[in-house]
């Protein structure tokens, strides 16, 4: 493959490019795991005196020794409240006042704002110092010098002699105000320097209030005068009141660093490399090459999500104004190239030094030599502000030394890939050959800076010691051929890292080739979509017969996975914490269907949600449902890996400290190589080798064989009347035969409580029927063909348009629900929290059951005495379960090509149109019918759940539903396909 651009070699042939991002993102997730172990393993003791209270958790200790994120924690509540307020300002000052008032009503409300989040004499003190350097650059003639030594200065020395408020929380945010504001300072005393910009004096007085007044751009975002003045003239001229697609955006940024605040707390309560990193290197020094690699990994990603957040609060709060804040860090799992890393780290520190710094010094063109030593002088111009801004301690100077050699190796190897000879070499060696060399020779590039961020998350001798154990060490051993395994050797670690370094440089040219030339998006676009776990769809017509070998051999696998036990668990006697979801989410305790289709159904709920809250756009295209589609497959790939992970981790199968890392992993591989295989079995199906999908036989097959078990099981079970039978028919003859009171014991057959009974097995047999029937109602619609006379033919719209998808989507997030719900109660109950999400205790068949909190009321009342004792249960439960499956019925129909204008361009391509009705209006009829069956039939499907649960239906009312209506599709598929082959005899003899 040849690329126009002589930048990015395209990429390697399929196997190389699964094998290079599987090896990374293996490497990548067993670095958390190695890191979890080291914190409550070899080091727990030596760091414990690093451990804190939990702000969650009664009795549990969370690593809070970032100092900057422990204050952050402590503040960022009261920062919440100031943004808040100062965006309601901002917005009624724009549509409440005219235009020359709302202006000064803007700056007095951002002034007002900083006195709150930080105190009186800290404004006055910067503002004072703001006209101090304005005065000083004017009186020197707009000399760059001066505000440049001013602002540094204050930069350097100011926490020695400025007034700071008592509480750390507080100096935090002065602190902060402090730095940030003489960057603000900087940057506008420059600009004044630029050029005579006193010609309206009042006008520049005016827009530099407003840039100092900004409550967002004053702490943690760097924003340069003039970018600042172009978005607000923008913002100024727009007057529209509420504008839903930038609030869209900004609110779903604003979900995404809720959960990532969270994710860094939750994951400060396991993984302590914080505290590995605050202590001293001897500690780093007791560790082997991998805990160290893993550690130092690990808190190159705790840095970046909290900067994700520290950096994102405000730019929420930016672009919740309509402003266009510095977009967010890029994650160093993808970088490796630092030139990227500095331009998209933080955007507005690079602006910053790009247009103040780099350009100014860069500007006149000179010879060749002088242009060198010029570049040279620029990036220790570069560098010497970032020393200035983070401190001149050693393992600062090391990581700016690293940084800044990078970049110039980077330069040097641009210079030369973008020689005439070197593309001519290009095209005789061939882009995979290309990527391989260059892939090889970024081992220069990535090792210095990796090694150089490991300096600066670190305290003194921390990075030293990692450098000369790891790269230093490692190398003289592969020298001297020191290379094992078994002891582990520093030169085999080394090589081990060079060649996962080269696998992850292979990732990271894949995302920028693919960012350059289409978007990393397109890598899912609808050509691509059949490259991602999805099975090639058949070349020819499959036939019956075949068809139906290959659901019997889907169903094979299936039901041989579900009785394989999981290698490395012991057996427990223990309540099954996921009972809840087993029939339905067709999963089996302790074997390799322990996830079941969990992930398929929870990714495509997700996905669905996201569409019908717009928070993502679903267009009619082919080629926007295959990019959907594709995503939801790689999302459910990514669900299966994480509750993989999440049930090992969290205990299911005992505490991971005393089963051992390596049958950790072992359980890990297993759950997601068979959550995989469920996925291909279900494509396998879906793509027409098989009858329906795998998904709806897999939950079809668990239902039924748990309805068929619970009414013949000849199980014998004694809770305290005698022996009985399991099973509600056989209870039946069993009580006939062994008590002399027939009367009471047909009483007990039909009633008994504590195990199925005849009255459960009738009100099965009674929902059972009702969908069966229910499943006819449905409005015919007249149709003809619009190019010949007298083809006529009717278009069903059937009062189950959804099926059951809405039940499945709503078992899902139920489900999930409890999952969640589950794990925490099962590590945190007690707390306050924990308890609102849901209460949990044992009945005597080992099974969870929730007893109170949101889990209870979302849970269905068995009968009609507990809907009597607790109707407000009940009520909740109704219209939780109405509601959820009418907008899952809904939101499905937009996404599956089932909508009005969907079947309405089937129609027109089939040349058919409505009889009494053109074509232009055929749509506005089809939106008489169809949202409204759709929307009705889902609040049938979810009234039929309800009545079933009430009832006591064995297999709940969701299972009982999702199972007649998957059986009757099947039937449904039967009789087409006997049509199609003219009989039965036809069809297996075809």
């Amino acid at each position: 493959m040849k690329t126009s651009s002589p930048s990015i070699p395209g990429p390697l042939p399929k196997p190389e490019r699964v094998l290079a991002w599987s090896i990374w993102i293996f490497h990548s997730l067993f670095a958390f795991v190695i890191a979890y172990w080291v914190s409550n393993g070899k080091a727990k003791g030596w760091i414990k005196h690093w451990m804190q209270d939990s702000s969650y958790l009664p009795g549990w200790k969370m690593d809070l020794s970032d100092a900057e994120w422990a204050y952050y924690r402590q503040t960022v509540w009261h920062l919440l409240l100031d943004y808040g307020l100062h965006s309601l300002g901002i917005y009624l000052s724009k549509h409440c006042l005219p235009s020359p008032i709302s202006r000064y009503a803007l700056i007095l409300t951002g002034f007002l704002v900083h006195i709150h989040m930080s105190s009186f004499q800290c404004i006055v003190v910067l503002y004072a110092f703001a006209a101090t350097v304005i005065f000083a650059t004017w009186l020197m003639g707009g000399a760059k010098l001066v505000p440049w030594i001013l602002c540094i200065s204050f930069i350097a020395k100011a926490t020695q002699y400025v007034p700071f408020s008592s509480g750390t929380h507080i100096f935090y945010r002065e602190f902060n105000i402090y730095l940030y504001g003489s960057i603000k300072i900087l940057n506008f005393a420059l600009y004044l320097s630029d050029g005579p910009k006193f010609r309206n004096f009042w006008k520049l007085l005016e827009e530099s209030l407003l840039y100092f007044s900004y409550l967002p751009y004053s702490m943690t975002l760097i924003v340069r005068f003039e970018d600042f003045k172009e978005q607000f003239e923008k913002w100024e001229k727009n007057r529209e009141i509420f504008c839903w697609e930038t609030k869209k955006s900004a609110i779903w940024f604003g979900v995404r660093l809720a959960f990532w605040g969270a994710f860094i707390d939750f994951l400060l309560h396991f993984i302590h490399v914080q505290a590995l990193f605050n202590s001293p290197d001897s500690l780093v020094n007791s560790l082997n090459v991998y805990e160290v690699c893993a550690i130092a990994y690990v808190a190159g990603q705790l840095f970046h999500v909290k900067y994700v957040v520290i950096f994102g609060v405000p730019a929420f709060f930016a672009a919740l104004d309509g402003f266009q804040p510095p977009p967010p860090p890029i994650c160093i799992s993808r970088v490796s190239l630092y030139s990227r890393m500095w331009r998209h780290f933080d955007n507005g520190l690079y602006q910053f030094l790009k247009h103040q710094v780099y350009i100014p010094v860069m500007r006149k063109p000179l010879p060749l030599v002088l242009s060198i030593l010029r570049g040279l002088a620029a990036l220790c111009a570069v560098f010497g502000v970032v020393l200035a801004w983070h401190g001149t301690r050693r393992h600062y100077i090391f990581w700016v030394t690293l940084s800044a050699t990078e970049l110039i190796v980077e330069r040097i190897g641009w210079q030369i890939w973008e020689r005439p000879e070197v593309q001519k070499l290009r095209e005789r060696i061939g882009e995979h050959g290309c990527r391989r060399i260059m892939a090889t020779l970024m081992l220069l590039t990535v090792t210095p800076g990796i090694f150089g961020v490991f300096f600066f998350l670190g305290q003194e001798g921390v990075g030293e010691t990692i450098a000369m154990n790891v790269v230093v060490q490692g190398f003289l051993d592969v020298i001297n051929f020191n290379i094992s395994a078994f002891p582990l050797t520093a030169g085999f670690a080394f090589l081990h890292i060079l060649t996962l370094g080269y696998f992850f440089n292979n990732v990271c040219l894949d995302i920028e080739f693919w960012r350059r030339k289409r978007t990393f998006a397109s890598l899912f676009s609808a050509k691509n979509a059949q490259k991602i776990g999805e099975v090639a769809k058949p070349e020819r017509k499959i036939q019956f017969r075949e068809k139906v070998m290959w659901t019997a051999v889907t169903l094979f696998i299936y039901l041989v996975c579900c009785q394989i036990p999981l290698f490395g668990i012991m057996t427990s006697d223990s309540a099954d914490p996921l009972y809840w979801m087993r029939a339905i989410m067709a999963s089996n305790r302790g074997t390799l269907m322990e996830l079941g289709i969990s992930p398929i159904v929870t990714s495509g709920m997700i996905m669905q949600l996201l569409a019908g809250i717009k928070v993502i756009e679903v267009g009619d295209s082919p080629k926007e449902r295959a990019l959907f589609n594709a995503s939801q497959k790689l999302f459910g790939m990514l669900i299966t890996i994480g509750q993989a992970l999440v049930y090992v981790m969290t205990g299911m199968y005992g505490d991971p400290s005393e089963i051992g890392a390596g049958i950790c992993l072992l359980l890990v591989v297993q759950l997601t190589i068979a959550g995989l295989i469920v996925l291909l079995l279900d494509e396998l199906l879906q793509n027409g080798y098989g009858l329906g999908s795998g998904i709806s036989l897999f939950i079809a097959t668990n239902i039924c064989e748990t309805i068929i078990w619970k009414t013949f099981s000849p199980a014998t079970i004694n809770s305290g009347r005698g022996t009985e039978f399991e099973g509600a028919a056989i209870a039946l003859f069993h009580l006939l035969a062994t008590r002399s009171d027939k009367i009471r014991a047909l009483r007990e057959a039909f009633y008994r409580g504590h195990l199925p009974n005849l009255m459960n097995l009738l009100a099965t047999v009674f929902i059972f029927s009702i969908v069966i029937y229910l499943q006819g109602f449905r409005v015919e619609l007249p149709i003809k063909s619009s190019r010949q006379r007298g083809q006529y033919a009717t278009y069903p719209i059937k009062l189950f348009y959804t099926s059951n998808m809405p039940i499945i989507l709503q078992s899902a997030l139920v489900s999930n629900i409890f999952v969640i719900s589950q794990m925490l109660a099962n590590k945190w109950g007690g707390n306050i929290f924990v308890d609102i999400f849901g209460k949990w205790g044992d009945d005597n068949n080992a099974r969870g059951i929730p007893t109170g909190g949101l889990c209870y009321y979302l849970s269905p009342p068995h009968s009609f005495a507990e809907m009597y004792n607790d109707p407000l249960h009940c009520i909740v439960y109704i219209v939780f379960m109405l509601g959820t499956c009418a907008f899952f019925s809904k939101s499905w129909i937009d996404v599956s090509g089932s909508s009005a204008k969907d079947v309405a361009k089937q129609l027109k391509d089939r040349q058919m149109v409505m009889r009494g009705h053109r074509e232009a209006s055929m749509i506005h009829e089809l939106n008489r019918y169809i949202p409204t069956a759709a929307a009705f039939g889902g609040l049938c499907v979810g009234a039929l759940s309800v009545t079933a649960d009430f009832m006591g239906a064995i297999g709940s009312g969701t299972g009982i539903l999702l199972a007649v209506t998957i059986i009757y599709q099947y039937f449904e598929t039967f009789v087409k396909e006997q049509a199609e082959a003219g009989g039965v005899m036809g069809m297996f003899l075809n």
